[in-house]
């Protein structure tokens, strides 16, 4: 009987040590796998942009629209710069930020400079054609910059335009 038991725990000892590798070796895979996602995404930016329903556009008195940007992403991040790219009308100087972070799910209001309509018929059509954006600069954790540009459709852009130049069909392009 123990010569049995002998021959059995020999024949089951390389089979069982066999087992006990292979889970070691697929624990420590997932571990090297959960550290590559980690550092993965500490390099991820997901933002949202809306323009701001709740503010006037643009605001009286000035050219500034208000736009929501929110960080969709697991982990903070750092604003850097914003600018509103807008079809139809001369581009602004970006928005440089120092120290402004936005937290993972937390969003915040960003004032925006509108330029001056480009009175001109290409201008009247890109603004009723293309949609304005956002071109935001952010770092991520791992200190990566990205520069990511953000569409925010907003129809009032045009009625801005038509306010600027007149009515369409009113440009200043002169055909011969």
């Amino acid at each position: 009987r123990d010569r049995l038991a002998a021959l059995f725990k020999r024949r089951l000892a390389l089979p069982l040590a066999v087992v006990v590798g292979l889970a070691i070796g697929v624990f420590s895979a997932d571990r090297q796998h959960d550290a590559q996602a980690v550092r993965a995404e500490r390099a991820i930016a997901l933002l949202h942009a809306t323009v701001d329903p709740d503010t006037a556009f643009p605001d009286p008195g000035t050219r500034l629209t208000r736009v929501r940007l929110m960080n969709l992403g697991p982990l903070p991040l750092n604003l850097e710069s914003m600018q509103l790219v807008a079809p139809g009308f001369e581009p602004q100087r970006e928005h440089r930020y120092g120290e402004r972070t936005l937290g993972a799910g937390r969003m915040t209001p960003v004032s925006l400079e509108i330029g001056p309509a480009q009175c001109t018929v290409a201008a009247e059509q890109d603004v009723a054609t293309l949609d304005p954006s956002v071109v935001a600069g952010v770092r991520t954790v791992d200190g990566t910059l990205h520069e990511i540009r953000l569409p925010i459709p907003d129809a009032r852009l045009i009625m801005l335009h038509q306010g600027d130049c007149g009515p369409p069909g009113a440009g200043t392009d002169v055909f011969l």
